[in-house]
């Protein structure tokens, strides 16, 4: 049977019944029945899809055809046995109402019968709604029609009723009316026959002699049909076969057989050739048959027959045209569908076709095997097997009725293989693909296997002709051609032509494609781009494998992306889960997690892909508003910070980076950007940079290019033009640039910066993103020139020096004379006319020059609320032109002391401005072209008293209206939000802030109009003594009033947003009154609750034996009542339970240490509540195990934040008093539980134990010291370090390191002051087996963090030093430092170099000191003035001093050592590749002359406490062989050899000796150097003063000697 995927079925049948034609509405009915052959799974599909179809058939144009096949398909399908589950399935998720089933009846016409079939199947359906309106129907149907028994004229009524009707009491009081009727009915017998069972006894018997009469009449007639009919049934063919080859050996005897089986019909004749082809050799002889045979029907048998082994077909078809003269032979061959049929070979082919030349002249008639299916497939692929093979000669396929049409140019290299014309035979290839479907897809498989080698392109093209119901062989055939045409051909003029004939076919093709490969789907875009099909494919294909194609597509500049999202998101939710599956596989591969470390591939696609999601998400970004799911949002949320945003620590370093970017560090600035940042993010940066930068500091424009420059990224900075492009784009789409001027202010900036990126760097500004004079035409019309026009003069500023667009060239000049149009109209704001005389003149274009167009002649523009004209006021007359400024004279204004000049300016002297801009004079904006009258005093005191006259009418008037409708929407808003939020002062905060933001806001939009129109009069008045023309006089006042206009809505919005913030306090501090009275019972009745389940939980656990179920239950309790959620409920849940547990065990402690009475017994501390507590914790967390994996880390996560807040809470409440016990108890028993749990992925296990290594990490000694112990205790238990340590890749390390790092620190200051004292000593002692621990089992682990273990170590801890630095890798086998004449140098270890896995120049970084020491260390000739600020720079600030004991900052000084050292190694072993030795001894010398210089400076200016840790540093470093070791004693001796200071050589002999004068294990390379430096003569160490200044200082440097040079390590 085949197998239908479902959806692709679903898919096919809903595609025919949308797209039918009225013409072949019966051939689409007949089609979809044969459906329901395909098996039950395959029925459920196409009748739910015509069911689907039907609820929504009003939307198609054709419903009534569209009713007519879904009625024909369901009354065909109504009579199968299984329809009633087909019909339960298939309404699953569909409400049945009665409404529902009486408009499928009568749209359907749906006779009595088949409604009450309809309806008996809805009865017994699963759906409780769908069984009630069932029964519902069925019995209305049923009422219906005893109310007319004529209509009962089906045997299949009456059985369908009566078992109905006996289902229950309620239906069976129906049935004796019904029986009744049936009695009295004057229906056909057959009906009176069928109901004789359910009838009373009375009315049977009286039927029953009435019914004999007819038996006996009708017996004798049957008996001779019988007989006839077996007659029928002899077939000559078996007759022949089982008489043998006899049967044609004599022509008499032949022919009298056949004659007793006359007439010869064509068909009997098809099959004596069936049976003589299937028999033309090794049949077994059957004389004795056939003579028997011949003697038993009187023929005369030849005594002596001669022995044959064939068929004598001369013979047997020249009797069979004696005895049938009049056969057509033609009409024989189309008979040959016949079960007898099978062909073997090719010899059994070849002699039936020997056969059917000898008797039939004309051309095979192909169509009696192509044109359809037989019913013997079986023989009918066995005829066709051979027939193609067979050579032209033998059998031709070349008259097929349907055939391809063979091009020479294109199949001229197939040509030859195609001798007899199978493989172009339309109708072959037709019949095959639909045996393939009818069950033979094997065979069908391996008869094409020949073609697909041979002929592909042939085969390929043929079968795009060929559709049938799933299309399976054509699927097949394309899926093992087409790909590789696509990967490897350049001919894609053959996929257009295939395209052409089957798209569908094509689309198949192109998925099978998408898996040869890594750069597949580049070459499928490419293919489709060229094709032009690109469109039509993305809707084609299923939507991942499209929506990875428009990712690519787009990122090759192939698809507008915005175009294509904004026509997919009608799917809403589902198309966006696919582009989340589509982009979490591409970034995180099979883990499709975006806590997993992301997933990169090394090959360029995946690098592109890579790009490509970049972008494809941040266009996806603005369509997220219509996703309907919360979750979703959330998710796409969380993958967009995931993968677009670096790591808060780079984004900190490249905010710390912008910030502090000038032209003096811009090369090293750029350096370091270029050296932490990586590709990956260049969208999340080109977004900041954009708006985090240009679009608010447009002054730092020009830098930012130079830093982009010294970046030198091509793809950073076609990401940044881009995401340029798109947020312009954004704002030109906003409202707000017609209110707001801080929106048109980003806007100007961001057309400043545009123009900068395109046209400033010869670049083209793409008119498809921004076109300039669309952009203006348009703003004409909506009222938007206000913002448009200073934003396209920023944008084409640059045309001045480019090389494309500098005036003359038509683009620009065309611009240009758009502008010089709207420059002379009537009413144009003056603000306007400024921007674009100053544009004309930064162009340095003469606006006179320049003819204006007439694109705005006929357009219309708003009137009402357009900001780009202003009213007729003043008397300028409609149409005159304005008089400019530049006209107005300074001998037209009258002298300054004529004009009058209040003194109080209406009682609101600036001075008492209430609180906003209270020197608002200071601020005044007085225009350079004003300067001409020389009255700037005269303008800076009348604006500034009209700007206060005016503020002060708002303030009086309804200005409160504003900051009241602020504070009612902030309070409602605030309140809702912060409902649970318990802490007050958040809330205020919460408020404060936005109803300062909103009332501001408010304030601005409300009364900017009436602002402008106040200053406005009161300017008039002020200024109306002034000699000047009308129209001079209005210009003048409009821009002063533009210029100070902000100003003024700065002081209004000041004084809304403090006003508002008075108000709110008042508002909802009452409302936090009353909401604290509601909370208290709440959390008191929840306590209450949460006492009642632990009490039950207790009891649960109190019972006897095995008790696992009841546990299950507790936990679905808790579950289903909402618990376990992770939400507030489940913290107050699990911290009640926690504070419970802990209190409960600490009584039962204080009670059994109480002074005991006579009479009491002796109690124990009692741990049981905190078993108990860690029992069900276990429980609910191995529950979701099972259920949701995912939830429980989240939910363990939770549960550790929860008891970490309540230990917290608790040493807060006790401090040093605060009891340990209970929770290293319940810690201790989720360690064995949680991390015991067996099975366990290493993804659980690894949750798991990093839940618990953060939890101990919130919980380490330096935030709660009295819980070290037992945190130690835990931290270094079997259940948790060990496991962690053994993570696969490592992954545990980073968080083991941690816990240790802390534990030192914690230690630091005591092991510092040697206060090791009481509980002290003890922990430090068992951090010292802690390390010895470490150093066993996990030595790599000490190798790759002894950096920072060293780093947080103080100088005085020197053996917990040697356990850390004595560490080595487990595979290497130490050489023994006493070996005579050892060199290090020659060991091959020491060419290796260390793995470290901490940041060695974090500590560089910090401090601003890695690129200058990077310069340093480059540089051929080394300043000394970066040596003498070193010095310096090394050393702590005064408060960092006092609290860590020493002047310097040991970290960075260990960084500093370590950084250098290993840079130095990195050029002397670059050194090392050249082939001389001479020039490897001189690259030697001047790789390391820089920091030898360094370290040899440092050793002789540092003073000694400094000297002391810089050699400690060093010393850090003699661990075991390796390039560090080796580099680190070579130098510490070479400082020693080459010092002329004594204090030098004492202080480096001090810190080699004192670590080897304490308790083993002694670091190899501190051996070995300290070795080196005693017994080589060289360094003349035993002449040294130190080593003989006192005889026990001397006796102890001979002992330590000779106990190194003779016991070996």
């Amino acid at each position: 049977m085949l197998i239908i995927p479902s959806k692709l079925l679903s898919s096919h049948v809903r595609c025919l019944l949308m797209e039918f034609n009225d013409s072949d509405s019966d051939s689409l009915a007949q089609e979809i029945c044969e459906l329901f052959e395909y098996g039950f799974e395959t029925s459920i599909y196409v009748l739910k899809t015509c069911l689907h179809c039907f609820t929504f058939r009003k939307s198609q144009e054709n419903t009534l055809q569209l009713e007519n096949i879904i009625s024909f398909v369901l009354k065909r399908v109504l009579h199968k046995p299984n329809f009633e589950s087909l019909l339960s399935h298939a309404l699953n998720d569909v409400e049945v109402t009665q409404e529902f089933v009486n408009d499928m009846a009568t749209a359907l016409h749906l006779s009595t019968t088949e409604k009450i079939l309809l309806g008996l199947a809805l009865t017994y359906s699963e759906q409780s709604d769908a069984s009630t309106t069932g029964r519902s129907f069925c019995m209305a149907e049923i009422e219906r029609l005893c109310a007319s028994p004529l209509q009962i004229e089906s045997a299949e009524q009456i059985q369908t009723i009566v078992p109905f009707l006996q289902l229950s009491e309620d239906l069976s009081k129906h049935l004796d009316s019904f029986i009744q009727i049936l009695s009295s009915s004057q229906s056909s017998d057959q009906l009176h026959f069928v109901s004789k069972p359910i009838l009373p006894v009375e009315v049977h018997e009286a039927d029953v002699f009435r019914s004999m009469d007819f038996f006996n009449k009708s017996l004798q007639n049957n008996v001779d049909a019988i007989l006839t009919e077996i007659e029928k049934e002899t077939d000559v063919g078996d007759l022949i076969e089982e008489l043998g080859y006899g049967f044609t050996a004599d022509a008499s005897l032949c022919k009298q057989i056949l004659s007793l089986f006359l007439p010869l019909t064509e068909a009997t004749i098809s099959r004596i050739l069936v049976v003589v082809v299937r028999t033309y050799t090794s049949l077994k002889d059957n004389y004795d048959t056939f003579s028997t045979f011949s003697l038993s029907l009187g023929c005369s048998t030849p005594t002596e027959l001669p022995t044959v082994r064939l068929w004598n077909v001369d013979f047997l078809f020249e009797t069979i045209k004696q005895l049938a003269p009049g056969t057509r032979w033609m009409k024989v061959i189309e008979n040959l569908d016949y079960e007898g049929l099978d062909i073997p070979n090719m010899e059994a082919f070849l002699f039936f076709m020997m056969v059917v030349r000898s008797i039939c002249k004309d051309p095979f008639p192909l169509y009696a095997i192509c044109s359809f299916v037989w019913k013997n497939m079986e023989g009918q692929l066995s005829f066709l097997k051979h027939a193609v093979l067979a050579p032209p000669e033998i059998f031709t396929f070349e008259h097929s009725a349907r055939k391809l049409a063979c091009n020479d140019n294109m199949y001229s290299h197939e040509q030859l293989g195609l001798s007899n014309h199978a493989w172009l035979s339309l109708d072959l290839l037709d019949v095959l693909c639909q045996l393939a479907e009818r069950g033979h897809a094997v065979s069908v498989r391996s008869l094409l296997e020949y073609p697909l080698a041979h002929f592909p392109r042939t085969l390929l093209l043929g079968m795009a002709h060929i559709k049938t119901a799933y299309n399976t062989i054509q699927r097949e055939v394309v899926s093992d051609i087409l790909p590789g045409i696509i990967k490897n051909t350049q001919d894609i003029g053959f996929v257009l032509n295939l395209w052409q004939l089957n798209r569908e076919l094509v689309i198949w093709g192109l998925l099978d494609a998408q898996n040869l490969g890594p750069d597949s789907m580049l070459r499928i875009i490419e293919i489709c781009h060229e094709l032009k099909i690109l469109p039509c494919v993305l809707e084609s294909v299923p939507l991942s494998f499209g929506i990875r194609l428009a990712i690519l597509a787009s990122r090759r500049g192939f698809l507008e992306i915005e175009k294509w999202l904004s026509n997919c998101i009608l799917n809403k939710d589902v198309f966006f889960e696919e582009c989340l599956k589509v982009i979490k596989d591409i970034h995180y591969g099979e883990a499709n997690d975006i806590s997993s470390k992301p997933f990169h591939s090394s090959d360029p696609v995946s690098d592109l892909y890579l790009d490509a999601t970049s972008l494809f998400l941040n266009a996806l970004k603005p369509y997220t508003n219509v996703i309907t799911s919360p979750q979703l949002f959330e998710e796409i949320e969380k993958v967009h910070e995931a993968i677009l945003a670096p790591p808060s620590e780079i984004q900190d370093k490249i905010s710390f980076i912008m910030n502090n970017v000038s032209a003096a560090n811009i090369e090293s600035k750029g350096k370091e950007f270029a050296e932490i940042f990586s590709i990956q993010y260049y969208s999340w940066f080109a977004q900041y940079m954009v708006m985090k930068r240009v679009s608010i500091e447009r002054n730092f424009h020009d830098l930012y290019l130079k830093f982009l420059d010294k970046v030198n990224s091509q793809p950073l900075y076609k990401e940044i033009v881009q995401v340029t492009y798109e947020n312009c784009k954004v704002l030109l789409r906003s409202e707000l640039i017609k209110s707001s001027s801080e929106e048109r202010s980003v806007l100007k900036n961001l057309g400043s910066w545009l123009g900068k990126v395109t046209i400033g760097r010869n670049h083209v500004l793409r008119s498809r993103e921004i076109d300039p004079k669309s952009l203006i035409i348009n703003a004409y019309e909506r009222g938007l020139l206000i913002a448009i026009i200073p934003f396209i003069s920023k944008v084409l500023e640059p045309c001045k020096s480019s090389i494309a667009y500098q005036p003359p060239n038509p683009w620009t000049m065309c611009i240009l004379g758009l502008l010089s149009e709207i420059y002379s109209m009537p009413n144009l704001k003056m603000n306007l006319k400024f921007d674009i005389e100053l544009f004309f003149k930064n162009l340095g274009v003469d606006i006179k020059d320049v003819k204006p167009t007439s694109l705005l002649k006929d357009r219309k523009r708003e009137i009402d609320g357009n900001p780009d004209f202003r009213n007729q006021v003043c008397g300028v007359a409609q149409g005159s032109q304005p008089q400019r400024i530049d006209e107005l004279k300074s001998e037209n204004l009258i002298p300054h002391n004529q004009v009058e000049l209040p003194t109080n300016a209406g009682g609101h002297p600036i001075s008492q401005l209430s609180g906003a801009l209270p020197n608002i004079g200071n601020h005044v904006i007085i225009n350079q072209k004003l300067h001409a009258f020389n009255m700037q005093l005269l303008f800076q005191r009348v604006v500034s008293l009209a700007m206060v006259r005016a503020i002060k009418e708002i303030e009086s008037g309804s200005f409160q209206r504003s900051v009241c409708i602020a504070c009612q929407t902030t309070k409602e808003l605030v309140l809702k939000d912060y409902d649970l939020e318990p802490d007050d002062a958040r809330i205020y905060e919460a408020a404060h802030s936005m109803v300062a933001s909103l009332a501001g806001s408010l304030a601005h939009v409300t009364y900017k109009e009436p602002l402008r129109n106040s200053i406005l009069v009161h300017l008039r008045i002020s200024l109306q003594s002034l000699d000047i023309s009308a129209d001079g006089f209005e210009q003048v006042v409009q821009l002063i009033t533009n210029d100070n206009l902000h100003l003024a809505c700065a002081a209004i919005e000041q004084a809304a947003r403090e006003k508002a913030i008075q108000t709110i306090d008042a508002d909802i501090g009452q409302q936090l009154l009353l909401r604290k009275k509601h909370i208290e019972p709440y959390p008191a009745g929840f306590h209450k609750l949460v006492s009642m389940l632990l009490a039950e939980w207790y009891k649960i656990c109190e019972l006897p034996g095995e008790n696992d179920a009841a546990c299950i239950r507790y936990v679905l309790q808790l579950h289903q009542s909402g618990l376990l959620k992770g939400d507030d409920r489940t913290e107050s849940f699990f911290g009640i339970l926690t504070e419970h547990s802990v209190a409960h065990c600490i009584s039962s402690e204080e009670i059994s240490s109480a002074p005991l009475q006579a009479s009491q017994q002796v109690q124990i501390p009692s741990f049981n509540s905190i078993d108990i507590y860690a029992k069900l914790v276990f429980t609910i967390l191995n529950y979701f195990r099972e259920q949701e994996s995912n939830c429980k880390s989240f939910l363990l996560s939770k549960i550790m934040t929860v008891t970490v807040r309540s230990m917290f809470k608790d040493a807060d409440n006790k401090k040093t008093s605060l009891n340990p016990r209970p929770y290293f108890r319940l810690f201790i028993n989720w360690l064995l539980d949680l991390c015991s749990m067996d099975p366990m992925t290493d993804g659980e296990n690894c949750q798991v134990l990093i839940a618990f290594a953060n939890a101990f990490h919130e919980l380490q000694p330096l935030k709660i010291p009295v819980f070290s112990f037992a945190w130690l205790e835990l931290v270094s238990h079997r259940s948790f370090m060990p496991k962690l340590l053994s993570l696969n890749d490592h992954k545990g390390w980073p968080y083991v390191q941690r816990l240790l790092s802390g534990l030192l620190q914690f230690l630091e200051p005591f092991l510092r002051n040697a206060e090791l004292r009481g509980p002290v000593h003890f922990l430090y002692k068992g951090t010292l087996k802690v390390l010895l621990v470490l150093l066993h089992d996990y030595p790599e682990f000490l190798c790759y963090y002894h950096f920072t273990f060293c780093s947080v170590i103080p100088p005085s801890c020197i053996q917990m030093r040697n356990i850390i630095l004595s560490s080595f890798p487990r595979n290497m086998r130490l050489p023994d430092p006493s070996t005579r004449n050892l060199k290090i140098d020659l060991l091959p270890e020491t060419a290796e170099a260390p793995c470290i896995l901490s940041e060695v120049d974090a500590a560089l970084k910090e401090k601003q000191m890695k690129s200058d020491l990077d310069e340093y260390l480059s540089m051929r000739q080394h300043s000394s003035s970066f040596l003498n600020e070193l010095k310096q720079r090394l050393l702590s600030t005064t408060s960092k001093a006092d609290s860590a004991g020493t002047r310097y900052n040991v970290a960075l000084l260990n960084s500093l050592v370590l950084y250098v050292g290993m840079q130095a190694i990195q050029q002397l072993q670059a050194g090392v590749s050249k082939a001389e030795a001479e020039a490897e001894a001189e690259a030697e010398r001047n790789a390391n002359v820089a920091a030898l210089q360094m370290f040899k400076y440092l050793s002789e200016e540092l003073d000694t406490e400094g000297r002391y840790l810089l050699l400690s540093a060093m010393a850090n470093q003699l661990r075991y062989p390796n390039s560090h070791t080796k580099y680190f004693s070579s130098t510490m001796l070479s400082l020693f050899y080459e010092s002329d200071q004594e204090i030098i050589k004492e202080q480096v002999t001090r810190v080699l000796m004192e670590r080897l004068i304490v308790n083993r294990p002694h670091p190899w390379g501190l051996l070995i150097t300290f070795i080196e430096l005693i017994k080589n003569p060289r360094y003349g160490f035993w002449e040294q003063e130190f080593v003989r200044c006192a005889p026990e200082i001397g006796k102890l440097f001979e002992w330590i000697a000779k106990k190194l040079v003779t016991v070996s390590t």
